[in-house]
Parts: structure tokens; sequence; C-alpha cells
């Protein structure tokens, strides 16, 4: 009888332990895509006002090349975002608008670039694996949500990124190639943002490291043309206080929390000492040969503790101690990085997967408390947006809701206003008209109707609705407006009801609340009955209250509400 050889079952272990963990490292990246793909929306927020919609209103009125290359070239917040303009420039070239859903999506794109580019230039099959592992818990959880969700976010904060990891590659290659990408590289992450300066140095310790003495030379003279042609004309914001008005030590405890803020899940007291913790670890990396062990991923977390570092001393004090959720990009990639490392110093080459497979718990643990952690931030930062969008299409003016999409109203109002009117750029339709046949009427269903506003420019309604015994779902209620000619169904804006779970004890109908606002053009100008469908798969039923309202009367709407 013929045996198995061992070398044949060490092979089929490996490779079923390698498709495994690179399942394992999936999970995470699936949940993300998911969040992102059912919380997106073409919505304008805060940067995106002056970045984009300022920018698209000039290329629409006309600059010539001078006045072009100023806009491109323009300080924002002590950066130079050209990249990101460039991409909305070239929006408004192939488009004639801007979708800043599609923004966001590319902007996300870089984080996976990113990704995907240490994995591939890690070598062997089982580090790319092992690597891969780690990034996954690492890089896609919620602790990232407001680069996940707002596009003026991820185009820079991931791009940058992005960019510095791709610099930090190609200088690992050791061949002109190489050096040329990472040049070109280097340049756009410093005109992305501020912190992109810090590929520089970083750049010429690996070239010192390498004894690329030609190299280094040439690096420093781009790294100098580059800081003076980004320092030409620099300028701070008058409302920001840099390092010398917050104080050394302020801006070293807030570097130290920025750095620790990952594994301290965005705690302030814990993260500084997280942060020393990570110091710790890549001394003592260091000291073990680990820069010539990783020549990439410790460099990539070099880069991502100095940019932390510039990134504290012009927001220690602005920030006010927050660890706002687009910064822990650059941490969490340094402890990713850190992870690795001691990861592979502790791994036997002849037993590949036993150091990884014994961490997986503990970074299974890790990306499941971030999300549970910040999943309230994202839920908070959705709803908030929607409903600043919601309230502007009811009123056509900004600063009437608590959320706010840009901190000045009157100019946010009128670049929207002038954007719509040349079809650049228009809040999207959050509430469309729906066909649904064979809704049946229900007795069953509870609602309570909060608001009903019809003398506004635009119509809004609020509420909750729930069938009891069942669980409530986001997207599962919607709106009909009945009139003696028509029957209208619109999609509604989900919302979460709290406050609905407290009062009547039951727990699945945290998702029972609904908001619709549409302009009033949109209606028939005659009374209006509410009612409310719930639809569960193929199945939709619905109630017709006693809530009615005209959209063109300045009279008050009938209001009636039934539990």
């Amino acid at each position: 009888m013929t045996g198995v050889s061992p070398d044949f079952l060490r092979h089929v272990r490996g490779r079923w332990a390698a498709i495994c963990l690179t399942a394992f490292a999936l999970v995470p990246v699936a949940f993300v895509a998911w969040t992102v793909a059912g919380s997106a929306r073409n919505i304008v927020y805060w940067d995106e006002f002056d970045t984009a919609l300022d920018l698209l209103l000039a290329l629409d009125t006309g600059v010539d090349f001078r006045g072009f290359f100023e806009r491109i070239f323009a300080i924002n917040n002590e950066h130079r975002m050209i990249t990101s303009r460039l991409l909305f420039a070239l929006s408004w070239w192939t488009t004639g608008t801007v979708d800043f859903e599609v923004i966001g999506f590319v902007g996300n794109l870089f984080l996976v670039a990113l990704c995907v580019t240490l994995v591939v230039s890690a070598g062997r099959i089982e580090r790319r694996v092992r690597l891969g592992v780690v990034l996954g818990a690492f890089m896609f959880h919620l602790q990232h949500y407001e680069n996940f969700l707002w596009s003026g976010a991820s185009i820079d904060h991931f791009q940058v990124v992005a960019l510095a990891v791709g610099a930090i590659v190609g200088l690992s290659r050791a061949s002109r190639l190489g050096f040329g990408v990472a040049a070109v590289l280097a340049v756009l992450a410093t005109f992305t943002l501020a912190q992109g300066l810090v590929i520089w140095p970083v750049g010429a310790f690996m070239l010192w490291r390498d004894r690329e003495r030609r190299g280094l030379w040439i690096w420093l003279v781009l790294a100098a043309l580059t800081a003076l042609a980004y320092f030409q004309g620099f300028a701070i914001n008058s409302g920001h206080q840099i390092a010398h008005d917050a104080g050394i030590s302020h801006v070293i405890v807030y570097w130290l929390a920025l750095l620790g803020a990952p594994l301290a899940f965005g705690h302030g007291a814990l993260a500084p000492y997280a942060g020393v913790l990570l110091l710790i670890g890549m001394v003592w990396l260091g000291l073990r040969r680990g820069w010539h062990l990783e020549p990439v991923m410790l460099p990539v977390a070099l880069f991502c503790v100095g940019a932390l570092g510039l990134i504290a001393i012009g927001r220690a004090e602005v920030a006010g101690g927050q660890l706002q959720s687009r910064y822990m990009v650059l941490s969490a990639l340094a402890w990713a990085a850190l992870t690795f490392a001691l990861m592979e110093y502790m791994t036997h080459p002849l037993r590949p997967w036993r150091v990884v497979i014994a961490c997986v718990p503990i970074l299974a643990a890790f990306n499941v408390v971030s999300n549970v952690r910040f999943a309230p931030a994202v839920e908070s930062f959705v709803e908030g947006r929607d409903e600043a969008a919601l309230r502007y299409k009811q009123y056509r003016q900004m600063g009437n809701s608590q959320f706010r999409l840009y901190p000045v109203p009157a100019r946010a109002e009128k670049l929207l206003r002038e954007t719509a009117r040349r079809g650049l750029y228009a809040l999207p339709r959050m509430c469309e008209r729906v066909d649904l046949p064979g809704a049946k009427p229900s007795g069953r269903i509870a609602y309570h109707i909060d608001e009903v506003y019809a003398q506004t420019p635009g119509t809004y309604i609020s509420g909750w609705a729930v069938i009891p015994d069942e669980i409530s779902h986001p997207g599962d209620i919607y709106l009909v407006l009945r009139s003696p000619t028509t029957d209208l169904i619109f999609n509604t804006v989900p919302k979460t009801r709290p406050d609905v779970v407290a009062a009547h004890g039951q727990p699945g109908w945290r998702d029972s609340g609904f908001r619709f606002a549409v302009d009033r053009s949109r209606l028939p100008p005659e009374e209006l009955q509410i009612g409310i469908l719930i639809k569960r798969g193929e199945e939709a039923e619905y109630i017709m209250t006693d809530h009615r309202f005209r959209p063109y009367s300045r009279g008050e709407p009938l209001l009636a509400n039934r539990q």
C-alpha cells in the first residue's frame, strides 16, 4: 500500500491555509464595501464646496491657463490639493458635472490600490497572504468612516498614503525605473496633502540605508525643488493656531494619541500610551536589523509616524484633542506594518502559517470591536448628512438642521444655487417615485407621523412605522400620497429610532424611522392623503392615515396620529 508523502500533505495543508486566510482577509473588505454602498450619496460636504463647486463655477465661466494654474495650485488650510482638484476638473471636462458618489468610489479605490501594492511587493506567497491578513484587519473597518463615506476625505487622505506607499515601493526596487516612479509619486503626494512632504526624508533615509549615494543626491535636489514650489506664496489659515501657540508638550501628546488611536479605539485618554507602544516596537525592530529585513513595511511605518507628527503640529490646537477618523488611516497602517514585521520576525520558514493563524483571533477581535465601537458614529454621520440635505430641500436654505454641510450657510446656498442654475451640480433627489404593483391594504401597521410641513418651498414629512412582531429594516418604508385623481408612491430616507425602542420595549423597531422631502413642484396641486407602505421582499402592504395636506396651500396640514 502506497503512503502519501509528508511533503505532499504539507503542500495541501499550506494551500488550504492560504485559501482560508485569504478569505479571512477579504471579509472586512466585503463588509466595508457593503456599508459604503448602502450609505454613499451624491451630497456635497464641507471642503468640497470650495475645492469642487467653486472650481467648477470658475471653469464653466472660463479661465485662461494662468487662472487655472492659480486655482489648482492655491493653498487651502495649509494644503495644496492639486491632485484632487485635477480629478474634479477632469470630471467637469468629461461629464460637465461632478458626482461625489463616484469621487468617493475613486477615493476608496486608492486604499485598495495601497493594500494591493504592498501585498504584491511582499515577495513570496506566504508573506503576501500574511500581509493581506494584517492589512484586511487594520485597514478595513469603521474607524476610517470619514474617509470611506466622505469623498473629500478619501480623495485626499487615502490618496496621499497610496502615493507615498507607491514611492516607497518604487525606491525599494533599486532601479532607474523604480526611482523615476518614486520621484513622480512623491511629487504628487506632496501636492495632495501637506503630510505628503514627509515622503522626501523617508525616501532619503531608504537611499542612505541602501548606500545609493548618487540617487540620494538626486533625491535631495528633487526634494528641495518640490519644497520650494510648495512653499511659494505659502500662507497659514488665520483661524489655525499652529504648534508655537499650542506648546510642544501638547503637540507631542496629541501626536502620540494619533499614533495610538486605532488600538485605543478612539479613546483619547488611552491613545497616547498605545502610541508609545508603537514607537517602542519600531525601535525594538530597528535594533534587530528590522530596517533591512523589512525594507518596505518599516519605511511605510516611518512615513506614517512622520506624517502624523506634521499633522499634530498643524492640528493639535485646532482639533481640541479630538482624534479625527480621517487621520487614522496613517496610524492604522503604521500598526499594520509593525504587526506584520513582528509576525515575520517570529515566523519559522518551515512553519509559515503557525504565527499568523495564532494571530487571527486577535486581529478578528480588533476588527469587530472597531466596527462596533464606531458604528454609532457612522449612523450619526449618515443620518446627519441626509437630514441636512432634506432640510435644504424643504427650506432652500442651509442651517435648518444641527448637522452642517458647510460652516457658512450663505456661501453654501450661493454655490448650490449657481451650480444648479448652470447644470453643474445639484443636490440629488433623495425621494423618488416608485411603482409597487400588488400592494395590499393592511390594518396591522402601527405608525406615528411626527412632522408634516407643506408651507415651505419643499414638503417635509417624517415619522415611524412598524408591523408588530416583525423586525424593521432600513429602506422598507414608503410614503403613499393619494388624491381623488392619483396615487403616488415614494421611497423614504431611513432613520434610526431608539426613542421608539425605549417607549415600546421593542429592539427590533430601531430602524422604523423615515423622512421624506420633495420640492412642491413634484406634487399635484390638490389635497393629498398620507399613507404608509411597508415592503417585505416581494410583498407590500399599506395603510392610509388621516393626515392630509395641500402642497400649494398656506393653511396648516390636518394632523392625526395613530399608535
